[in-house]
């Protein structure tokens, strides 16, 4: 089965908290790699989502990427437009950079 990676932008407009996360993040621009495998027998090519990770950086500049569900992502994203009351950012609208195969 084939993988492929997606790297995405996304911004939060206000401080943030995650499901399963007790610390709340501050605003900003955040990275975020999704891992998706192709379903076999479809017609048309269709990608089903393995996991997702968010990059968030801790104090004095520590960075690591933590596992978080998707939906829980999108549902933070929706609280944050709802919060900014600006225009709206879809959920992983932004540019993204796919890579076909494992990563390294």
């Amino acid at each position: 089965m084939q993988n492929r990676f997606v790297d995405t932008q996304i911004t939060f407009q206000q401080p943030f908290h995650l499901d399963g996360n007790d610390a709340a993040m501050p605003a900003g621009t955040y990275s975020v790699d999704t891992e998706e495998e192709a379903v076999d027998g479809a017609a048309e090519e269709t990608w089903r989502i393995v996991g997702t990770a968010i990059r968030l950086i801790g104090p004095g500049a520590d960075a690591a990427y933590v596992l978080v569900d998707r939906q829980a992502l999108d549902a933070a994203l929706k609280r944050d437009e709802a919060q900014s009351g600006g225009a709206a950012q879809a959920a992983f609208r932004a540019k993204r950079h796919r890579f076909a195969g494992p990563r390294g």
